[in-house]
């Protein structure tokens, strides 16, 4: 149990560690996660580690009902417009 804790411990911070790199000389976060309770927890945890290094990067929501190449564009097109804006 104790060897597990320790990987995911190891996991999550290696998580972190790299989205605060790939923020840091962000203008613009796009969240894809799944419009779910789940999906909106995650989305908001990792706009705040992002902010931990970038405070000023503005963050948008894509929003889409299934993975296939029609919604992925909708969404895309959908934040490309300025819709999803979260902060």
């Amino acid at each position: 149990m104790a060897l597990h804790a320790g990987c995911a411990a190891q996991a999550n911070a290696d998580i972190k560690n790299n989205l605060q790199t790939e923020v840091r000389h962000c203008s613009d976060l796009i969240i894809w996660t799944d419009c779910d309770r789940e999906g909106e927890n995650i989305g908001n945890e990792v706009i705040a580690v992002c902010r931990e290094v970038n405070p000023r990067v503005r963050t948008h929501r894509a929003i889409f009902a299934s993975i296939n190449p029609q919604y992925g564009r909708a969404a895309a097109a959908l934040v490309a417009r300025g819709g999803g804006r979260l902060t």
